[in-house]
């Protein structure tokens, strides 16, 4: 993806969870194995990975 769209246009994430399609168009989620990860590549702390938190809190994120 960096080679395609750039570094400055890429912020990594990483969520593990389980979920079934309890019917159609419903999606139950049935384990959070970990917290939902967000941020720079490189694992620094940047502005915009700062100004993502209010969203994310939002979210349950």
């Amino acid at each position: 993806m960096v080679e395609t769209f750039g570094k400055e246009k890429i912020i990594g994430g990483m969520a593990i969870f389980g979920a079934i399609l309890s019917e159609p168009g419903n999606v139950r989620v049935t384990v959070i194995a970990s917290e939902t990860l967000v941020g720079e590549l490189d694992g620094s702390l940047t502005s915009r990975v700062k100004d993502m938190q209010p969203f994310r809190r939002r979210l349950g994120l």
